[in-house]
């Protein structure tokens, strides 16, 4: 319910029940003044008969003595001296009328003759007066007139145990009534004061109770009605006491229904039928009966979201005698700000996770935040213990114990310790080779918070560049060298066979003209041919390997047989192998195929590979021609030879123009250093290649592997049958 009334104002703002109490007390105040007057008034009224009674008989009683002494009862009567004497001793102005009764209750003497010889008007009570009892009949209001208040005493007169007669005496006791009427008077309003005044007291303190507990529950809804938070009071029997206005607010979909009395669990079945709470759409019966379980609970904190899109915190809890205290928070600013930090949080991931670097974050006690997919991708071998909250000192020393560092074989301490410094006090970027080839550099820097953020490029790629170019500048410098020992060979090539052509040419010049030494001039002749051939070769092979570079060199295919090709080659390089006191072996012709390839070009190859095969093998040795099947079809001929053989470093370099080896002055063999990368190239462009193994001291085995697609398909099926 809403509050009324903030504000105390005296009693214009007690409640109701309160000014009912105050009216009650002021009632029983009255009643009991006034019962009090009555109550006083009875007995004022009683104690008056009593003091006239008494005062009666304390002026009756000397009477009494006075008439024994006289002896008037036993006469019978009264003389007049005797009623002289009588009268004088009644006390003057108090006893105004008597009368003298006889044992039978008739008056034989009397203050007024007429009452002679009348019997007495009260006959009950004179029996009272015979059995020797005193009996006192009090009139104490009289009619306007001279008689005075009065009491009429009736006294017995006894003789041992013997009833003589009465004496009736008129007893004036207005004196004794009027001090004791003023006395008791000052008595009676003294105590009416005091009992008003204590009733009087008694309601201040009442209302004063009333009011200050008035003013503390205004108080007190004054600071329920302030709080920003929504407030309610459900009772023992969890019925509804009381809520603010906050609340009702906060839940105005249902603020009709937040009346005193309405129970807890009507006020949610109706707001989930009214769609107050999204949670139980579709599953009304199973909210409610979430939701009161949870509100029987001693204490309980949830959140929840309202039809209107806010959200609420709830919290209630239950009090000593059994009420639930509940207090509803708006949180919707703060799960907005939640929403827009998850947000941030999701953006930020995506464009940490869209990094083509490695990111990681660790915080002020360096443990792991948070990373991105190519740090892990960098760790993958750590995957297993990469969680939130891990140290980077435990993820360094497992990477080591993993063997994951290379850098740190052999001195595993030592690199961790030099790693933890150098990331707690970051400066320099570090570079680290992976134990699977991978490079990266690594930069870290401090965050504002004192925690360590790191990126972790993968400098791979650079590193394989930085190889490459290096040894693009070693093979440059090589080629160089190659290019100068080139043109020093040329040098000597070149001028070796035009000095003999020019030689040679001056002799058979001067022979003609002096006419002698005729027959020497054939042999200068044929001296004078071989270096031009030579000349011409040599030119040939530099025009061939000018035009393949240039890509200008076009081949020419068509089916050739290979066996006659061989048999062609065979006599080519006879002599010189005759010469050179060799053996050459050629395979079984029967067997050959024919294959599909430039003739010319294929005769240059393989007389490139059996000419150096000449060359390099001493006398005495052997060369060899296979022909055989390969992977995937294709076709293998081999020259071997037992020669001098090569090493590894010199097999690395076979094929490179102009590439000799041996040194000039030790050199046994001319040549450019063009005929293996001649040969090599014109097998590329026959989609072949050119395969070498060599063991020094034993021999060289020179292999071209062309394709299967270069086999004449018809005379495939001569190929090993």
């Amino acid at each position: 319910m809403s509050w009324r009334g903030a504000r105390l104002s005296g009693l214009g703002s007690l409640t109701l029940s309160d000014k009912r109490l105050l009216s009650l007390v002021g009632i029983v105040t009255v009643a009991g003044i006034l019962l009090g007057i009555a109550w006083t008034y009875h007995i004022h009224t009683d104690l008056l008969r009593s003091v006239a009674e008494h005062s009666a008989i304390r002026w009756g009683k000397p009477l009494i003595k006075e008439l024994d002494r006289l002896r008037v009862f036993e006469t019978g009567a009264l003389t007049e001296e005797q009623q002289t004497d009588f009268k004088l001793a009644m006390p003057r102005g108090d006893i105004f009328r008597y009368a003298l009764y006889d044992s039978r209750g008739v008056i034989f003497a009397a203050s007024r003759p007429k009452d002679i010889g009348r019997a007495t008007a009260l006959p009950d009570f004179f029996k009272v007066v015979a059995a020797g009892k005193s009996y006192v009949v009090t009139k104490l209001s009289q009619p306007a007139g001279p008689v005075p208040p009065y009491a009429e005493v009736y006294l017995p007169v006894m003789q041992g145990k013997t009833f003589k007669g009465a004496v009736k005496i008129d007893v004036n006791v207005s004196r004794d009534v009027a001090v004791f009427a003023d006395s008791f008077r000052l008595t009676s309003i003294g105590l009416a004061a005091l009992l008003a005044t204590s009733a009087l007291f008694a309601w201040i303190i009442i209302y004063r109770n009333i009011v200050a507990r008035a003013r503390a529950e205004a108080r007190l809804r004054d600071a329920i009605e302030s709080i920003s938070e929504g407030f309610l009071l459900y009772g023992p029997d969890d019925r509804l006491v009381l809520c603010n206005t906050r609340y009702r607010e906060l839940f105005s979909g249902i603020a009709d229904l937040l009346v005193p009395g309405v129970t807890f669990e009507a006020i949610i079945r109706e707001g989930a039928l009214r769609g107050q709470y999204p949670q139980a759409e579709g599953r009304i019966e199973e909210w409610i009966a979430e939701r009161m379980r949870q509100h029987r609970e001693l204490h309980v904190s949830i959140e929840r979201k309202l039809s209107n899109g806010r959200w609420l915190k709830i919290t209630e809890t239950r009090t000593s005698d059994g009420s639930t205290v509940g207090i509803r928070t708006d949180i919707t600013d703060l799960k907005n700000r939640e929403q827009e930090l998850r947000q941030s949080e999701e953006r930020l991931n995506q464009v940490v996770n869209a990094l083509q670097d490695g990111f990681v974050l660790y915080d002020a006690e360096d443990r792991l935040v948070m990373w991105n997919a190519k740090w892990l991708e960098l760790h993958d071998k750590l995957a297993d213990i990469l969680q939130v909250g891990v140290t980077f000192e435990t993820i360094l020393r497992e990477s080591v114990a993993r063997n994951l560092s290379p850098d740190a074989f052999g001195r595993e301490e030592e690199f961790i310790a030099e790693r933890l410094a150098s990331h707690r006090n970051p400066s320099e970027p570090i570079i680290r080779k992976l134990q699977d080839g991978r490079w990266y550099i690594i930069r870290e820097a401090p965050t504002a918070e004192g925690g360590i953020f790191a990126i972790s490029i993968d400098i791979t790629d650079l590193k394989n560049a930085e190889n490459a170019a290096q040894q693009a500048r070693m093979l440059a410098e090589e080629a160089s060298r190659a290019k100068s020992e080139f043109l020093a060979n040329m040098s000597h090539e070149l001028r070796t066979p035009l000095n003999a052509v020019i030689g040679f040419s001056e002799a058979i010049k001067q022979q003609v003209k002096t006419n002698i030494a005729a027959e020497n001039i054939p042999g200068y002749i044929e001296a004078i041919h071989s270096s031009g051939q030579y000349l011409l070769d040599l030119i040939n092979d530099l025009l061939d390997f000018s035009k393949i570079e240039a890509g200008k060199l076009e081949l020419r295919d068509e089916d050739l047989d290979l066996a006659k090709l061989l048999y062609e080659l065979e006599a080519l390089v006879s002599q010189n192998v005759d010469a050179a006191g060799l053996r050459l072996r050629l395979p079984d012709t029967a067997r050959l195929p024919a294959v599909v390839a430039d003739d010319i070009r294929l005769r240059q190859i393989l007389l490139n590979l059996l000419s150096n095969a000449i060359k390099f093998t001493p006398a005495g040795g052997e060369i060899e021609v296979t022909v055989a099947d390969a992977a995937q079809g294709d076709l293998a001929i081999a020259i071997r030879d037992t020669g001098t053989g090569m090493s590894e470093a010199d097999l690395r370099l076979l094929g490179e123009p102009f590439r000799q080896f041996g040194k000039a002055q030790t050199r046994h063999h001319s040549g450019t250093g063009l005929g293996v990368s001649l040969a090599k190239a014109l097998a590329e462009m026959h989609g072949a290649r050119l395969d070498y193994t060599s063991t020094p001291g034993q021999g060289t085995t020179a292999t071209l592997v062309l394709p299967a697609w270069r086999i004449s398909r018809a005379a495939a099926a001569r190929i090993g049958g």
